[in-house]
C-alpha cells in the first residue's frame, strides 16, 4: 500500500475561530452602541397627511431632543456589554487552546502509528 502524505493545515482558517472573531466584533459594536445611548439625540421629522374633514393635505415638521436623565440603566447595560466582551475573549482563548491540544494529540497519534508502520516495514 502507498502511504499518504500528511498535509499540514493552518489552525487560523478554522471556522470556530472565525465565529469567535465575528462574535467579538459584534459585542464590541454593541458596547459602543450602549455608550452612544448616553449622548443626547436630536430628531427631525417631516410628515404629510390628509384630513377628511378639511379635505386638504397637511404638512408638518417635528423637532425632538432626547436627553437621558437617569444613567443607572444605561450604565448597567454598558457594564454588561463589557463583561460580554471579556467572556467572548476568554471563550475564544479556551477554544484556541482546546483546538491546539486536539491537533497536537492527533499529531502524536499519527506519529505513533507511523512508527508502528515503519517497524513492520523494516
Amino acid at each position: 500500500l502507498i502511504k499518504l502524505k500528511l498535509e499540514s493545515i493552518s489552525l487560523e482558517g478554522n471556522l470556530g475561530l472565525q465565529y469567535y472573531e465575528t462574535s467579538k466584533s459584534y459585542v464590541k459594536a454593541l458596547h459602543q452602541k450602549e455608550k452612544q445611548d448616553l449622548l443626547p439625540d436630536i430628531n427631525l421629522n417631516y410628515f404629510q397627511g390628509t384630513n377628511s374633514t378639511l379635505n386638504e393635505n397637511l404638512i408638518g415638521y417635528q423637532l425632538g431632543l432626547k436627553i437621558p436623565i437617569l444613567f443607572s440603566g444605561n450604565a448597567s447595560k454598558i457594564k454588561a456589554s463589557k463583561i460580554a466582551q471579556d467572556i467572548i475573549e476568554e471563550e475564544q482563548l479556551d477554544y484556541k487552546l482546546k483546538l491546539n491540544s486536539k491537533y497536537q494529540s492527533l499529531l502524536a497519534t499519527l506519529k505513533k502509528y507511523n512508527e508502528a508502520i515503519t517497524y513492520y516495514e523494516t
